[in-house]
């Protein structure tokens, strides 16, 4: 019997104590493309690349770039559809397309920083309180005190900064070049 037909309305989460409704408790057959694509319109991505132009002529550090600082209505549009997905929906959400190739990569991850203003706040990764950082292979040995994102390690499903008083209720990832080999994203329902 697939999951999505279990009626799981009135189950209370073991976390929260707030109901758990079908579409956050899914098997990957359970779920299709739609249920977690949002396509970026063209209006949408004509804003990013307005947004992008903006930040190049007027450089910041990106921490100090805010979504109030730019006029977005089709691309808020698109994140507001990805935050009910996120809430309400299966929980994962992919935005399809960034123009990464159009744009030096700290253009695209200062852009990257504002979108995600629109989903939640952000928080710091790490103790030194970074807040982005690049998960890239480094050649680094996987031990105490190296990340698994800085080694080929495979990485179990985890939650991000399990560190914190608080998990984050989202994680944002942001990719341009995918890797060759291996660095494959996967998901899962904590629920099912």
């Amino acid at each position: 019997m697939s999951l999505a037909a279990l009626d799981l309305s009135n189950e209370a989460t073991p976390f929260s104590g707030t109901p758990v409704g079908v579409t956050q408790a899914w098997l990957a057959a359970d779920i299709a493309e739609a249920d977690w694509l949002v396509p970026l319109g063209t209006a949408a991505v004509d804003e990013i690349h307005i947004m992008a132009d903006t930040m190049q002529r007027r450089p910041l550090p990106t921490v100090l770039r805010s979504i109030g600082d730019f006029e977005l209505p089709n691309l808020i549009s698109a994140l507001d559809r990805s935050k009910d997905i996120l809430d309400h929906g299966c929980g994962f959400t992919v935005l399809d397309r960034l123009p990464m190739d159009e744009y030096p990569e700290e253009i695209m991850v200062a852009c990257f920083w504002v979108i995600g203003q629109r989903i939640g706040t952000q928080v710091a990764q790490k103790w030194d309180g970074t807040v982005l950082y690049d998960v890239t292979d480094t050649g680094k040995v996987y031990e105490y005190g190296v990340r698994g994102s800085a080694t080929n390690v495979e990485l179990v499903f985890h939650v991000d900064n399990a560190f914190g008083p608080v998990l984050p209720e989202y994680v944002g990832l942001l990719c341009k070049y995918p890797a060759l080999e291996g660095g494959l994203s996967r998901f899962c329902s904590l629920y099912a």
